[in-house]
């Protein structure tokens, strides 16, 4: 009996030694997870190997840039009719908020440069968007889309304040905006 106890004491000990060291562990050497990448960031970055983001003009971009801001971000291509309205409603979007925060980028689902640019020369599209090429289809395939065209409104944190599958009204827009610019950072 009085071995049984011994052995059963011994395990205590360890146990206990083993929280101990745990709880050591963690508070002196300031045990921390990785901050956890924020959805804006995680889509609007390239894996490496892919192609990565370009203006028109083939000069490759970082979007990750314009983290801390409200981003809206649509995925487009010239053979979706609906891309032509919402590209155009995008333009006056960004117009109404170029003072205040937001961002709109327009990224174009790999086609080549050469059609993308005639499509918004057709269209006469301003300058107040960030036309992007991803030749890879990276963001598409990110936001997990299946529709033309797709638009995704991020916070000042990165995080999605909404996903739209579909075209978008200006009326549409402006709500979704002001709701991404009233999320805390």
């Amino acid at each position: 009996m009085r071995r049984e106890s011994t052995i059963t004491l011994i395990i205590f000990g360890v146990i206990l030694l083993a929280g101990a060291w745990y709880t050591w562990y963690v508070t002196t050497l300031k045990y921390t997870e990785a901050p956890a990448v924020s959805p804006a960031v995680n889509a609007l970055t390239v894996a490496e190997g892919e192609r990565s983001f370009t203006d028109l003009s083939g000069n490759q971009l970082s979007l990750t840039s314009h983290a801390g801001k409200v981003l809206i971000v649509n995925s487009w291509a010239s053979w979706s009719p609906d891309s032509t309205r919402e590209l155009k409603t995008l333009a006056l979007l960004a117009q109404k908020y170029a003072n205040k925060g937001v961002f709109v980028i327009a990224i174009n689902r790999a086609e080549p440069g050469i059609v993308a640019k005639r499509f918004l020369d057709t269209i006469g599209i301003a300058e107040d968007v960030q036309l992007v090429l991803d030749p890879s289809d990276h963001y598409y395939r990110s936001i997990g889309g299946y529709t033309m065209p797709e638009t995704v409104f991020y916070g000042v944190s990165g995080e999605i304040t909404h996903q739209q599958h579909g075209a978008l009204s200006l009326e549409q827009m402006v709500a979704y905006t002001e709701s991404a610019l009233l999320v805390a950072p």
